[in-house]
């Protein structure tokens, strides 16, 4: 459902990256030099801007993020980064980890969350207000045309669409756990496990899921074939 997110997502990623380049941009104005490492990330982050926020290099160099630094607003627990509840009963939205990443692999496969909690690990909703959304999608075309590179992940040109943007983004990895992170909306709940600093903050896919999901994708596949199979069958007036 449009109006709720579950788990890490583009927002978290645009935040911790302005949260990097503020800093780094910081030292570098008072004629500190950057680390190799760090200057490596600085570089990546500017390059993922560009390609995929829509910031070009002078505007990031200048401290001007636009998209960026708007989707950074709705991530993690930041200003705009609000729990989801239900309309009718003001509960919290929950959602299964593994039913989340299974439907952010599968097109047009996502399945509502709702108040009951999970009997397994679980991620609590965010809200996804129409000017975050509008954003998404302008993230997601420019992913499609340009492609995006992280550390050694590459998304390919022309294959990011508005069903598997979620996972592609999952694809990067680009946020890590940080030592004292107050983004703990983010965090699997009903589970003891946590991400240990410098890990990524998105949870591997289970075996299991990650079956489950290929059975999805494949299913997909099937029922659109059957669909075309039957406009075929039924379609318009053949040409003589």
């Amino acid at each position: 459902m449009p109006g709720v997110r579950y788990g890490p997502d583009i927002t978290d990623d645009a935040a911790q990256i302005l949260d990097f380049v503020r800093d780094a941009q910081a030292r570098m104005r008072k004629g500190l030099k950057l680390s190799k490492r760090d200057q490596g990330r600085y570089d990546a982050f500017r390059d993922i801007a560009d390609k995929v926020f829509g910031v070009g290099n002078k505007r990031f160099d200048k401290g001007q993020f636009g998209d960026l630094a708007v989707m950074a607003q709705y991530g993690g627990s930041r200003s705009r980064s609000k729990i989801a509840k239900s309309w009718r009963t003001g509960g919290q939205m929950k959602k299964s980890v593994t039913q989340e990443f299974i439907d952010r692999g599968t097109p047009g496969g996502r399945k509502a969350g709702s108040t009951k909690t999970p009997s397994d690990a679980w991620y609590v909703g965010r809200t996804n207000p129409k000017r975050l959304r509008e954003a998404t999608a302008r993230a997601q075309r420019r992913m499609n045309r340009n492609g995006a590179t992280f550390g050694k992940t590459k998304i390919a040109p022309r294959s990011t669409k508005p069903d598997n943007f979620l996972a592609q983004v999952d694809k990067l990895n680009i946020t890590k756990a940080r030592t004292g992170s107050s983004d703990i909306v983010n965090r699997p709940r009903g589970t003891t496990s946590v991400r240990k600093p410098g890990a990524p903050i998105r949870p591997p896919l289970p075996k299991s899921a990650a079956r489950a999901q290929q059975r999805e994708r494949a299913k997909t596949g099937t029922k659109k074939a059957r669909e075309l199979a039957e406009k075929g069958k039924t379609g318009g007036k053949r040409k003589k």
